[in-house]
């Protein structure tokens, strides 16, 4: 069936590009969104048309999904995926007073959530509607806007932080993140030994490694 009908569109548009057709005909929309949709679903060769695999499928950000919307793209969530675009909604959230949703933005599907912080901040400032302490969940959550929220805007951007996804935090024997600890002294971090291996110091950038003899 799908060879059937990527067969048939081919034809359709090499009727439409054919030397003697109507020039009108190749600025349709619809027939624009065709070939757009074959480039991405079919390849041809000399066998015919196929569908495209897996691996060879355009990303998810430029991936038409729908002939009736070529903007929407497909997001996922878990346990749900979808194809269209993504709301968000800012309200306030304190108990004694009515709760308003003061900001909303959409955005397409492959837009990831933490994109939009920096946005949002904007505009509340710009409406004069910046809170003292904004409460997200953790995909709207990064150390760079929980700074950036307190240094432009002196807003706690409050949220559980990410997981660390560094390939040290899924090795025992690595250095992650829970392994330093900061002194008071500027710009000196220690590192806590993990397991057999030695203690590590970073110091101003200088970075040394020491080594344990046993007695």
């Amino acid at each position: 069936m799908a060879v059937t009908v990527g067969t048939d569109g081919y034809e359709l548009l090499e009727a439409v590009h054919a030397a003697g057709a109507p020039a009108w005909l190749r600025e349709i929309p619809a027939l624009e969104v065709l070939r757009m949709v074959w480039v991405q679903q079919y390849y041809r060769d000399h066998d015919g048309p196929r569908l495209r695999g897996k691996g060879e499928l355009p990303p998810g950000a430029v991936a038409i999904r729908s002939p009736y919307d070529t903007d929407a793209g497909y997001g996922v969530k878990p346990g749900v995926g979808w194809s269209g675009y993504k709301g968000h909604f800012t309200e306030t959230c304190e108990t004694s007073r009515p709760h308003v949703i003061v900001h909303v933005a959409t955005t397409p599907a492959t837009t990831s959530d933490v994109e939009t912080v920096a946005a949002r901040h904007a505009d509340l400032a710009a409406a004069d509607l910046l809170p003292e302490q904004e409460y997200v969940d953790a995909g709207y959550v990064s150390v760079d806007h929980i700074l950036d929220a307190r240094t432009q805007y002196g807003l706690e951007l409050i949220g559980p932080l990410p997981p660390d996804s560094a390939w040290q935090a899924r090795d025992p024997e690595a250095f992650d993140l829970t392994r330093f600890t900061i002194n008071k002294l500027p710009g000196c971090v220690r590192a806590v030994s993990a397991g057999s291996m030695a203690g590590c110091r970073i110091c101003c950038g200088t970075t040394s490694r020491t080594s344990s003899t046993p007695t």
